[in-house]
């Protein structure tokens, strides 16, 4: 029965080392799989972080050209609207209260207008002079010849005489007359010449006023011309604007899922996180209580072995063997 007491500690030690190296082994596996599962959330977490990043660029990118085809557009508004003020002020404005200011086309044809009725002033002129002329003349012909007739009625007797007072009156008549009518032409050429040189002058200023038309018109064509193409310009820039704001606009749908698809793993990372960490606390203390158990258990075996050396040890004195009784055993059986 000592035998029996000696072998059955001896027995039970390597089943409890092989317990507590098992638990050990299934401790590190879980513990691997564990920081495996953590590793590769962390990989998910850092790649979309990387995500959430470069979207937040090309947002940023996004954003910045946005702001430059809005400041291009402000640009090219201003210019659009300075190209109206010219063309609003080369157009003929509507009838105020006040006087409007008279345009180019308008000074031209007040000009023209001026140019026929100096014209026609100067054809009257011309007709009046020639009448005036024709009537001077005829008036200078009747008076010296009723004026000769009645001075020879009066004094038929002294005819010599009578016909030298006639030639001398009719001479200082005539010379009179000659001095008005040359007055007359001296006016008539003054006002003829007054009259071809506005004449002269309107016809410059017509023709002045004529080539700063032609001018008005090649600038207003230009004119028109830049308007509408700064008009084409813009359009372009409002369709690239709207094409931005669209991508903009997927852009920030995307940003959106993107965050709540990064705040969705954070939050199962965490939980996934906390839950292993419980298991792995709850492990820690399974495996402590275990440890526990097994050094108790270890301590009791010590004791046991101890007694047992002590029981040994009188016998080894002697001489006797520990195995005589299992040879004697094993001896019957044969």
């Amino acid at each position: 029965m000592e035998v029996m007491k000696m072998e059955e500690p001896i027995s039970k030690k390597p089943k409890n080392s092989n317990k507590s190296r098992s638990l050990n082994s299934s401790l590190k596996n879980n513990k691997v799989d564990q920081t495996d599962e953590i590793d590769k959330l962390k990989k998910d977490l850092s790649l979309a972080q990387v995500e959430k990043r470069t979207l937040q660029k090309e947002l940023t990118t996004a954003l910045k050209e946005g702001t430059e085809h809005q400041e291009k557009l402000a640009e090219l508004t201003k210019t659009l609207k300075e190209l109206q003020k010219k063309h609003d002020a080369l157009k003929p404005k509507s009838p105020v209260k006040t006087k409007p200011k008279e345009t180019k086309t308008e000074e031209v044809l007040r000009l023209e207008e001026k140019l026929r009725n100096i014209e026609e002033k100067n054809r009257i002129l011309e007709e009046t002079v020639a009448e005036l002329g024709k009537k001077l003349t005829e008036k200078a012909k009747n008076e010296t010849s009723g004026e000769g007739m009645r001075e020879l009625k009066s004094s038929p007797r002294g005819t010599g005489k009578s016909l030298q007072l006639f030639e001398g009156t009719g001479d200082s008549k005539t010379t009179n007359r000659e001095k008005e009518f040359q007055k007359v032409m001296c006016e008539y050429e003054e006002l003829l010449r007054r009259v071809l040189s506005e004449r002269q002058n309107l016809i410059e200023e017509k023709n002045f006023a004529q080539s700063e038309l032609v001018n008005l018109k090649q600038a207003f064509d230009d004119l028109m011309d830049k308007y509408n193409r700064a008009k084409e310009v813009v359009e372009g820039f409002t369709r690239n604007e709207q094409l931005m704001r669209k991508q903009m606009e997927d852009w920030t749908k995307m940003l959106i899922s993107f965050g709540k698809k990064y705040t969705d793993l954070k939050a199962y990372a965490e939980k996934k996180i906390s839950q292993a960490n419980v298991a792995i606390m709850n492990k820690d203390k399974g495996n402590i209580e275990e440890v526990a158990k097994l050094k108790a258990k270890l301590l009791q075996s010590q004791v046991k072995i101890n007694e047992l050396q002590k029981q040994v040890g009188p016998k080894e004195m002697r001489g006797e063997s520990l195995f005589a009784p299992l040879k004697n055993n094993l001896k019957k059986k044969q």
